[in-house]
């Protein structure tokens, strides 16, 4: 158990790469001068429902060119695309990360993406609504930046439990977050 919990977390970091790829495309900020927050930064997950909500904390500020590039996949569509990816990330080998997300979009394992602006708080907030029962991966991407990437997991069961009562996220099943 002690070796698969930092293997299944460096694939569900090279998942939430991928899909904070798609969603961010593949340029990059210019140069701007950051505001820093006093918090570090933050990704949570939670599924209510057919919606997964998350949260963006400790994300700077940076005039008119800051924001959070996030993308809702299909864990399980996207499974068989991304382990051998996982697999060569885990060997310290290149991975060709726009033909991942080729493949990840003609198996239809992208379900949503969106980008969120960061307010001077530094907390990105969002929600993907009507989202089908099944297993998801969350990953964001904030300012085009690697130090923040944020990578959550939610299972949606539908709307068989009362509102307002969370299906809760990876982190809170196996403690820690980024």
């Amino acid at each position: 158990m002690r070796k698969l919990l930092p293997t299944l977390t460096r694939g569900l970091v090279a998942l939430a790469a991928t899909g904070a790829l798609v969603a961010a495309g593949a340029g990059t900020a210019a140069a701007q001068e950051i505001e820093p927050l006093a918090e570090p930064f933050s990704f949570n997950v939670t599924a209510d429902g057919t919606t997964i909500n998350y949260t963006a904390t400790g994300v700077p500020y940076i005039f008119l060119l800051g924001h959070c590039a996030t993308t809702l996949i299909d864990a399980v569509k996207a499974a068989p695309i991304v382990g051998p990816a996982v697999v060569q990330t885990m060997s310290d080998e290149s991975v060709n990360y726009l033909e991942l997300i080729a493949d990840l979009r003609e198996a239809d394992a992208i379900v949503d993406a969106q980008v969120k602006s960061t307010p001077r708080d530094g907390v990105v907030t969002g929600a993907f609504t009507d989202v089908p029962v099944g297993a998801y991966a969350v990953g964001t991407i904030c300012n085009a930046n690697p130090d923040l990437v944020g990578i959550g997991g939610a299972i949606v069961i539908g709307d068989i439990l009362p509102p307002g009562i969370s299906t809760g996220s990876v982190e809170d099943a196996i403690g820690g977050g980024a």
